[in-house]
């Protein structure tokens, strides 16, 4: 994995800036942030092909679509914790808001759930945040929804290549971090040029592990 080079391959399009404005621009519409998703997944899907320089803002409809397809996978991979977490943890806050002194076993209750909310919510996201690379990766390569929304794909490639996997989650997390904080500080408009850029950063990031993944799971058993 050439993890510098995420970050800097964009810089080597003669019209990264034209590019990244056009993603900015969408990102800043908030509905636009689709099409800015589908622009991540082709550039993993170029680095996987081992092609060169930024995707073309062509093809609109098929940036949507492949937009689409990954909060998709989104959405459904958050339901689990939304019924897990988010609905014991609404129930006991309707229950201790309609009273008007909460007993102590109520405020019990809601400090248990919360703290038990915390840490599965927190177990669960790092389980996401490591397949979800995964996913993305075999969405932009084969297209196929339905495998890809599968977290029995995602488990079988992060298997091969573990290591990987999770690095790629701990370099974009941090990226995307220090990129809002320094959008920021730009006035605020350069979270959304961060928005942007940091779609090809995961895009790369996910085209190499893909391929990596690919290889391991090829490759023939070592000898006895």
């Amino acid at each position: 994995m050439d993890f510098g080079k995420a970050f800097t391959y964009v810089f080597e399009d003669k019209d990264w800036i034209k590019k990244l404005a056009i993603g900015a621009a969408l990102a800043l519409t908030v509905i636009g942030m689709i099409p800015v998703l589908g622009w991540g997944l082709e550039a993993a899907r170029r680095v996987h092909r081992g092609e060169p320089g930024l995707p073309e803002w062509a093809d609109f409809g098929d940036l949507i679509l492949d937009g689409l397809k990954l909060f998709a996978i989104m959405f459904v991979w958050m339901i689990p914790l939304w019924l897990i977490v988010g609905c014991p943890a609404g129930i006991v806050g309707a229950v201790a808001g309609s009273a008007d002194r909460p007993s102590d076993a109520i405020q019990t209750v809601s400090a248990l759930v919360q703290v038990c909310g915390g840490l599965i919510g927190s177990v669960y996201g790092l389980v996401v945040g490591v397949l979800m690379p995964a996913a993305a990766g075999h969405l932009a390569v084969t297209g196929e929804l339905g495998q890809a929304i599968n977290p029995a794909t995602a488990f079988k490639l992060v298997r091969a290549n573990f290591g990987t996997y999770v690095m790629v989650w701990l370099v974009s997390g941090i990226a995307a971090g220090v990129l809002s904080f320094a959008g920021v500080l730009l006035c605020g408009i350069g979270v959304f040029v961060a928005a942007a850029y940091h779609s090809l950063i995961f895009g790369h990031l996910v085209g190499q592990a893909y391929r990596q993944s690919e290889g391991a799971l090829t490759a023939p058993p070592a000898a006895a």
